[in-house]
């Protein structure tokens, strides 16, 4: 186990368990989240390609574990993962995680230095279009090449966890 990616609707707890992931088995984190945006919540990257040209000296190394969607990343990740853990988790409990999230004091360790977690219209958007079924789907192809782990809930992200440590 040397590369995992870990994908799914934006608030199912993609970051923390990447970060359980990490310090557990002793792998360096890539939280996609924290090189795409600047801390007042602009694109970093001009192009979709640009950002994607960024990542891939990360899916090249040895060892990583790298959380986020970005579907132009998806590829490179999930061809080079030992692993690939989604999030299928419901879409109206990632709208209140995410709202949940504004509330919480401590520095988001997934996002920009100095970025404040927000809710937007745009968020809860991009929540409630993300293509579940899509990406299952994709998730689910590697099943004969890779481990993958297709998690719904908090109790499966404890299962996955135990499993993999």
């Amino acid at each position: 186990m040397d590369r995992i990616t870990i994908f799914g609707v934006s608030g199912s707890g993609k970051s923390t368990l990447a970060n359980e992931l990490g310090k557990k088995l002793d792998l360096p984190v890539v939280h996609l989240d924290k090189l795409y945006w600047t801390k007042d919540w602009k694109e970093v990257y001009s192009t979709k390609m640009e950002f994607k040209n960024a990542v891939e000296p990360f899916v090249k190394q040895d060892k990583w574990i790298i959380d986020g969607n970005y579907k132009k990343t998806l590829p490179s990740r999930l061809e080079r993962a030992d692993v690939i853990i989604f999030f299928d988790f419901p879409k109206w409990r990632c709208v209140w995680r995410a709202f949940v999230r504004i509330f919480n004091t401590d520095k988001p360790f997934d996002k920009p230095d100095g970025a404040k977690q927000k809710i937007s219209f745009d968020l809860i958007k991009y929540i409630l279009l993300w293509p579940n079924k899509e990406m299952l789907v994709l998730a689910e192809s590697y099943k004969d090449t890779k481990q993958v782990f297709i998690v719904h809930n908090n109790k499966e992200i404890k299962e996955t966890l135990s499993k993999m440590c």
